[in-house]
């Protein structure tokens, strides 16, 4: 396994993980809106409360629900590991770079490589230099193994 390859692509997903993680969630209040609806006008007008056609639209919504669920809680555990790593690497104590910065500037808000380097105020091969020691470290975090 390519450890840095995976972990430049784990930082890469890392702002559609946030952009899914609100949507599963606003899909999740609609679900709960619509169980409630259902359940409510399936009691109100069945007489003897045994609405057939009810009773599957709540199974299903109660289905797509636990889905919902499941990669919510996926999405959110996926993120905060993300964010654990970032922050046990933010700043060597060799250098005065900030590494958790220049990883969210280059792979998350994909400035590249003369913005990020300008944005941090230093030069395009220190830049190189550290951007290769940001990404092992954030590697070595975020998989829990020795990065080379």
């Amino acid at each position: 396994m390519n450890y840095i390859k995976e972990a430049e692509e784990e930082l890469k997903r890392y702002s559609d993980l946030n952009k899914s993680l609100e949507v599963l969630g606003d899909d999740i209040k609609t679900i709960n809106f619509d169980l409630n609806t259902i359940k409510t006008t399936s009691l109100d007008t069945t007489p003897g409360g045994g609405n057939i056609n009810g009773d599957d639209a709540i199974a299903n919504m109660l289905f797509k629900k636990q889905v919902k669920e499941r990669a919510y809680k996926s999405t959110y555990s996926k993120i905060k590991t993300i964010e654990k790593a970032l922050n046990h690497i933010e700043k060597d104590g060799e250098r005065d770079t900030d590494d958790k910065q220049l990883l969210l500037y280059y792979y998350v808000d994909k400035l590249g490589d003369d913005r990020t380097a300008e944005k941090l105020n230093i030069s395009r091969s220190s830049f190189y230099r550290r951007k290769y020691i940001a990404i092992t470290r954030f590697a070595r975090q975020f998989f829990g193994v020795e990065v080379k």
